[in-house]
């Protein structure tokens, strides 16, 4: 008890020496002392944002495994363990039994609370059917991102649960593209973005008209729509821009007793970078922000700009109302692929998923059939995916003498669907086969080499001869 009361006394000083002063009022033991809960009143005139600022220095003077403050139903407290930081392992969260025996209508995993209980949220819940997640550049969107979609794989089978994934401005979400319980490929560009909105209006539509016991056998459609600000404002033109507006507020509207769920992300978090209604999105996980006014626009009140990073959140919901203070965790590449190859195998009934159609594979009239567009030495199809997305990468790799996988996943920020990619250009005959690590040479020595098949595909999705041929012509090594 007495080195209890000494902890506390040191912080006091500490705080003080730092221009915060505070009084210990109480001590709360978390599981036989692994860690100990001091709850802090602030003296008149404490500026408590300083003791945010300075908990790193604090921990450090004070040689302690873990020193952190944070509010609890508005009350400041300060959580401290000298023995571990603590253990975030998501696959411990996973297999918690307050994830797996959870009850409610999809179960998010968000982390450990400072008691280290683990902590879930309805994302379908009625009175917060949408939900908003908020930070700063670096805050960790992306990582609570990967472990919410995780974890719904591993809960959830095909029949219950599928997934429409939107990530245009970057490839952290790649990682999920050989997932069952996607509806549709991974949408990396603006055009397949309104494509799947569109398609996901219209099974609003349907749904809505179900009678109320048959919609219980839908599954749940859970949309994961990355920088999704940022996406509508990068449009081309504004057609588009008021397009993908239009259709996620009208999702977001009427898509509440649909099992229609969207999940929106962003960096660019102040009132007028969100660009659309919030009304609809009353969930709220706000990482770091650079200031209150971004806290603000995200959880509707301060507190955000407070938080450490390093996968911290606060979380509000209609059932929430006071931010509650989470320690997210992390999950690596192998770790996703593992347990998305785990569920694939298993004996899923897919009789029942939402399947959205493959952008780009249904051929204009007048253009060859999918049939025609196959290669010349062999009578299998070799244009598959987003064509849009395959004619630029081929227009792209004719200025070359030579190219790489790699060259192309960053240019096209392709992910793990690079490799289907270069199996389709070299079936196409436009490179060479693979070895070893050697970039690959281009066959393509004039517009004459290039499958006739090919050069339609071409046409069809904006490409002249002239530009072929330009692109010939300019070729240099990568």
């Amino acid at each position: 008890m007495e080195a209890i009361k000494r902890l506390g006394h040191e912080i006091e000083l500490q705080c003080e020496s730092h221009g915060a002063p505070i009084k210990i009022t109480a001590c709360e033991v978390v599981n036989d002392g692994e860690r100990f809960i001091f709850t802090g009143i602030p003296k008149r005139g404490t500026q408590i944002d300083k003791i945010f600022k300075r908990a790193e220095d604090i921990n450090v003077y004070l040689q302690l495994a873990l020193f952190q403050p944070f509010f609890d139903d508005k009350i400041l407290k300060f959580v401290i363990s000298t023995q571990s930081a603590g253990d975030y392992n998501f696959f411990n969260i996973l297999k918690s039994p307050e994830f797996q025996n959870n009850r409610m209508n999809v179960c998010i995993p968000l982390g450990r609370d400072m008691r280290r209980n683990v902590k879930c949220f309805d994302y379908a819940s009625p009175s917060s059917p949408h939900t908003l997640i908020g930070s700063g550049s670096g805050g960790g969107k992306s990582e609570l991102t990967r472990c919410a979609i995780t974890g719904l794989i591993y809960k959830y089978s095909v029949c219950r649960l599928n997934l429409v994934i939107i990530d245009t401005g970057g490839n952290s979400l790649d990682v999920f593209h050989a997932s069952k319980h996607l509806s549709h490929p991974i949408a990396k560009d603006i055009k397949t973005t309104i494509y799947l909105l569109r398609k996901i209006v219209v099974e609003m539509e349907r749904r809505i008209a179900l009678p109320r016991q048959e919609l219980k056998n839908e599954p749940v459609l859970a949309l994961f729509w990355d920088e999704f600000n940022t996406t509508i404002k990068k449009a081309d033109n504004k057609e588009d821009r008021m397009a993908l507006k239009n259709l996620i507020e009208d999702i977001l509207r009427r898509s509440r007793k649909t099992k229609i769920h969207c999940c929106l992300i962003s960096s660019e978090c102040k009132n007028d970078g969100i660009g659309i209604s919030k009304s609809s999105l009353t969930s709220r996980i706000g990482l770091r922000t650079s200031d209150r006014y971004e806290s603000r626009a995200v959880i509707e009140c301060s507190g955000c700009e407070l938080l450490p990073g390093k996968g911290a959140m606060l979380f509000k919901s209609s059932d929430q109302l006071t931010p509650l203070y989470v320690q997210g965790s992390r999950i690596f590449d192998p770790d996703i692929e593992r347990i998305i190859a785990h569920r694939n195998y298993e004996n899923q009934d897919t009789g029942k998923k939402f399947i959205i159609d493959e952008f780009g594979s249904s051929v204009p009239s007048g253009s060859p059939s999918s049939n025609e567009l196959t290669s010349p030495t062999d009578e299998k199809t070799i244009i598959s995916g987003n064509q849009k997305e395959l004619a630029d990468i081929i227009l792209w790799v004719l200025q070359f003498n030579t190219i790489s996988a790699s060259r192309i996943k960053e240019k096209f920020r392709l992910g793990n669907r690079v490799d289907e990619i270069m199996d389709n250009l070299f079936e196409m005959k436009i490179i060479s086969e693979k070895f070893a690590n050697q970039p690959r040479k281009i066959l393509i020595k004039t517009i004459e080499d290039i499958h006739e098949s090919v050069m339609e595909m071409l046409s069809v999705n904006g490409y002249t001869e002239d530009d072929v041929a330009t692109a010939i012509a300019g070729r240099k090594d990568q």
